[in-house]
């Protein structure tokens, strides 16, 4: 019943009767939700053809990589300009979080342990978790790979430089992970 609602949903959001358009905006949930299905619900698609339901996945996956990666800019110039508009914020933060550990002033953002009696520098957490959507990892993969003349890229070693470029889709779970290394010694 869920499955069957869900379908006749992003059928109704897919296609539109009055206008007698498509919304492509909804070709990578409607991959997400034939993945999913194809995974956890395969019961709905024993009941079709072998050959019709692989057609049927690498379609909807052959859409989606070509709707995603299009999605927020086709140019370079234009997915660095969509993709700062989109997440400019969250990548002030993130900046302002690396540099704390490189000025140690920010105490407006973090706990302040001074009161504390076990107060001392190592006290700080160390992790930071940002939940987001998956228009701003796009955004911020787009940012980081493509800004500043691809100067991250140019840095990267060939083999995990050419991984980062040919990433096309995000599926569920996906994450952008930032290190910082300190030099201890210095």
């Amino acid at each position: 019943m869920l499955v069957s609602s869900r379908w006749s949903k992003l059928k109704k959001d897919f296609y539109d009767l009055d206008t007698n358009k498509y919304n492509i905006s909804k070709i990578p949930e409607i991959y997400d939700t034939i993945r999913y299905d194809y995974r956890k619900n395969g019961l709905i698609f024993n009941q079709i053809d072998a050959e019709v339901k692989e057609n049927l996945y690498w379609l909807a996956k052959l859409l989606a990589y070509f709707v995603v990666f299009n999605e927020y800019g086709i140019t370079d110039e234009e997915r660095i300009k969509v993709g700062t508009e989109i997440c400019l914020p969250l990548l002030d933060k993130i900046l302002v979080d690396l540099m704390f550990w490189k000025e140690n002033t920010s105490d407006e953002y973090y706990w302040n342990y001074k009161n504390s009696m076990e107060a001392d520098n190592w006290r700080h957490i160390r992790t930071r978790l940002y939940f987001t959507s998956a228009s701003h990892m796009y955004s911020m993969l787009n940012i980081l790979t493509l800004g500043n003349y691809r100067a991250l890229l140019k840095k990267t070693p060939a083999e995990y430089a050419k991984r980062i470029s040919n990433i096309i889709y995000m599926g569920y779970l996906s994450h952008i992970e930032l290190r910082l290394y300190e030099n201890l010694t210095l």
